[in-house]
């Protein structure tokens, strides 16, 4: 099953995941797809086409793909703690805080 990744999507999984190598970036991707816990199917219209987003859980993060299988981005942590803007907040704020321990 081949998996697209955006540009964005090979940036984020470098960034939150650590992963660099392309093909460990393509088989992380795959398995996210294949075993991701479902999320929810988000549908929205541009210019007069529906465009759908699907989010999987998965190793603690929300990827999200378009309905061509393309993975668009990776999220950090659920997506339940980030429904709301003080949600989203709380999750930098810890971020920052384990960094922190993590220098300490």
């Amino acid at each position: 099953m081949e998996i697209h990744l955006t540009h964005h999507a090979a940036k984020r999984m470098k960034e939150r995941l650590g992963i660099k190598s392309l093909a460990e970036k393509q088989r992380m991707a795959e398995l996210a797809f294949e075993r991701g816990k479902f999320v929810e199917i988000q549908e929205r219209e541009h210019f007069g086409v529906m465009d759908a987003t699907m989010l999987l859980e998965y190793n603690n993060r929300v990827f999200v793909f378009s309905k061509e299988r393309n993975l668009i981005t990776v999220l950090p942590g659920n997506k339940k703690t980030y429904e709301s803007k003080q949600g989203l907040l709380n999750l930098v704020v810890t971020q920052e805080a384990k960094t922190a321990i993590a220098y300490a």
